[in-house]
């Protein structure tokens, strides 16, 4: 077997450090905890399942949480210091990565419908998961497509997709004036809790047959079938 050169150990170190800082951004820290968001009901009741660990180990509840803010805010501290730096390289070399594990589920779920108005009113044409409104619902269900909107985020990727959407729906159905796109976000709860009554806007994009847009997210056109 040969021995290892001088180039092969230095290679073999860069990578080695690559991996490391790509693991470190990939750490599911989640955002910093503070007393504000730990007060929360929802993370006292996280708190509740905690304590039945610490409590045993000699933690009050007090001293647990702010235990849990301190070790936040060193983690992320600790974190921007390291990571910081090294994106700046890494966009530059263009080995930058846009992932990371997930720290926390995500309770507020989006939705996304997609309808086509015309000279008789709104019409939906596409709702996630909902096998009787389908239209194009192999492209909204790729995954990479998904990555688009799923976020939640008016990015020029999206923009770009509820362009491409409306121009082919219009050109599907020569009658439709505009075409929506529309994400609901819904409260998940714990066992026993109630959900969110009726799934709020978050995000409205609606593009018209003369290419102007139309942005808003407050306005409800209600749910329809």
């Amino acid at each position: 077997m040969p021995t290892p050169s001088a180039r092969d150990h230095l290679r073999a170190g860069l990578l080695a450090a690559l991996l490391l800082s790509h693991g470190l951004v990939a750490l599911p820290l989640g955002p910093r905890v503070t007393a504000k968001s730990i007060a929360e009901p929802r993370a006292q009741r996280e708190v509740d399942g905690w304590m039945a660990l610490a409590g045993p180990l000699g933690f009050s509840r007090e001293g647990f949480i702010d235990t849990v803010i301190a070790g936040s805010d060193l983690l992320v501290s600790t974190d921007r210091r390291v990571v910081g730096p090294m994106a700046k390289r890494w966009k530059l070399l263009g080995i930058g990565q846009a992932w990371a594990l997930f720290a926390v589920p995500i309770d507020t779920p989006r939705t996304l419908e997609v309808s086509g108005i015309d000279a008789q009113g709104r019409h939906l044409l596409y709702r996630r998961h909902d096998p009787e409104h389908a239209v194009l619902a192999d492209v909204f269900g790729y995954r990479r497509v998904r990555g688009v909107y799923d976020r939640g985020k008016r990015t020029r990727s999206y923009r770009e997709l509820a362009t491409w959407t409306a121009a082919t729906l219009m050109a599907q159905d020569p009658g439709l004036v505009s075409v929506e796109m529309l994400q609901r976000e819904r409260l998940v709860g714990a066992p026993g809790e109630v959900e969110h009554p009726r799934p709020k806007p978050t995000l409205r994009h609606t593009i018209a047959r003369d290419g102007l847009e139309g942005l808003g997210a407050t306005e409800d056109p209600g749910l329809v079938e």
